[in-house]
């Protein structure tokens, strides 16, 4: 298993739409296995997702753990 090292991160946008993010995320590795999508249908997905919000969590997440430390 792959721990989760967000766990004890603060991130606004998380809080807010991590479902509808994350639900991004998984119809493209659905689709990604599936063979419905090639690798670059599945990086235009990771791109949706950061410009829907994903890169603003990363960026909270980050200063979040930059002041933990």
């Amino acid at each position: 298993l792959i721990p989760d090292l967000s766990i004890g991160l603060h991130s606004e946008e998380y809080i807010h739409n991590n479902e509808r993010l994350q639900e991004i995320i998984n119809d493209a590795t659905y689709k990604y296995v599936l063979g419905q999508i090639d690798e670059e249908g599945f990086n235009k997905a990771v791109d949706n997702w950061k410009n829907q919000g994903g890169q603003k969590i990363m960026d909270e997440f980050t200063e979040d753990y930059k002041q933990k430390q």
